[in-house]
């Protein structure tokens, strides 16, 4: 079972949700900074993923990069978001 996290920019007022860990469908979720929309995205990277590059499912860029939970940057603004919710997914 994998967490769900919210996240908001107290600056720029940004917020997401983003799925961490592993899923029931062999699924295992990271949270990503997209460069061309500046949104952090949930994206599969678990092993039956397909092998197309993965795409962000706001904008379909692919330039992605992980997102740390612990610096917590805003993607928008890079002030230091701060976590609203968290609970579980699978």
């Amino acid at each position: 079972m994998g967490g769900l996290y919210s996240f908001e920019c107290d600056t720029c007022r940004y917020a997401c949700r983003v799925l961490e860990g592993p899923g029931m469908r062999m699924q295992d979720m990271a949270p990503m900074e997209c460069r061309t929309c500046h949104e952090v995205v949930s994206i599969d990277i678990g092993p039956l993923r397909r092998a197309e590059p993965a795409r962000c499912a706001s904008c379909g860029g692919t330039e992605l990069s992980p997102w740390s939970f612990e610096a917590a940057r805003c993607p928008r603004c890079g002030a230091t978001m701060r976590e609203t919710e968290s609970g579980d997914w699978d």
